[in-house]
């Protein structure tokens, strides 16, 4: 028999220590990933919720033609609040706060042409972010939007 003493704990405790380290990156992958879900849940919801207040708007701003007036619209996950500057016969700047029940805001500022029925320009900020500011051409149309890519 050879002299095989102090090899076996060395040895088990080298697969412990792997074995937990494995388990701990797992751990982290799986707290990584939760995360990620919630906040694109919150994400999701923001982005129903502001397309939800944009129709609503939309048709506010048909219903009353020619005026400024500002406004809420609560929904089951949060509320939209909204802000209409009537800037001349036909174009309209809205300003929206979009607001989910976790706490989480998101604000938005875009002209609307009531005449063409379009979105002319959109800004947009997260309250932590700066804001992005794109074009947006196209139309409306059955509550969807449709982008000509002109």
């Amino acid at each position: 028999m050879r002299n095989e003493h102090g090899f076996i704990t060395p040895f088990a405790l080298a697969i412990v220590l792997i074995f937990t380290v494995y388990c701990s990156y797992q751990l982290q992958l799986l707290k990584s990933e939760q995360l990620f879900l919630n906040e694109m849940e919150k994400m999701i919801v923001l982005e129903t919720l502001m397309q939800r207040g944009i129709v609503d708007i939309i048709s506010e701003i048909n219903t009353r033609p020619s005026q400024s007036f500002s406004g809420t619209f609560t929904y089951e996950d949060g509320q939209v609040n909204y802000n209409i500057s009537f800037e001349n016969e036909s174009m309209y700047v809205v300003t929206m706060s979009v607001a989910i029940v976790s706490g989480t805001v998101r604000n938005a500022t875009f002209h609307y042409d009531n005449i063409q029925k379009t979105v002319i320009e959109w800004q947009e900020a997260n309250v932590s972010e700066s804001i992005v500011s794109y074009g947006i051409y196209g139309s409306r149309k059955n509550y969807c939007w449709s982008v000509d890519k002109s």
